[in-house]
């Protein structure tokens, strides 16, 4: 994250509407599929959205160079044991008597 966010302190586009470098604040939460860690970049006022998206973007681009994945919660049902397939028998159709 520190390398991440020191890339985008020494961007052109970026770097100059950074004030403070980033500051890790620690861990927030622990969730059921997420450690939420609390980290922040202090920025000139109204830049903190076009920071803070970019910041997730490279984030994402940095996880996926490295084959992190992002988490996701999943459900997975067991119905009792494992049924053998069963096979669907059909009947021909009655053909209608002539009046």
């Amino acid at each position: 994250m520190a390398q991440i966010a020191g890339g985008l302190t020494a961007a052109l586009v970026f770097g100059p509407d950074i004030l403070k470098p980033l500051e890790t604040l620690g861990v927030d939460q622990v969730a059921d599929s997420a450690v939420i860690i609390k980290r922040r970049i202090k920025t000139k006022p109204i830049q903190q959205w076009r920071i803070g998206r970019e910041m997730i973007r490279r984030i994402k681009k940095t996880f996926d160079a490295r084959g992190i994945e992002i988490p996701f919660p999943h459900r997975t049902l067991y119905m009792g044991e494992t049924s053998r397939p069963f096979q669907v028998q059909t009947r021909p159709e009655p053909v209608p008597a002539e009046v």
